[in-house]
Parts: structure tokens; C-alpha cells; sequence
């Protein structure tokens, strides 16, 4: 989305990783 590019970026709520691998995000359950 025009951004330039940046390390992957995580976000945890409670148990749940959702991950921003620049790709798309993806969301974990731990």
C-alpha cells in the first residue's frame, strides 16, 4: 500500500500473534 518496506511486525492480545509479514497478515493461536 505504498509503504516502504519494514521488518516484520507482530501484535499479541492475550494468546492470539497476529503477524504482519509485509505480505499479508496471518494470525497465531498460541
Amino acid at each position: 500500500m505504498g509503504w516502504a518496506k519494514q521488518p516484520p511486525r507482530s501484535w499479541t492480545y492475550g494468546n492470539v500473534v497476529m503477524i504482519d509479514n509485509g505480505d499479508g497478515v496471518s494470525t497465531l493461536y498460541a
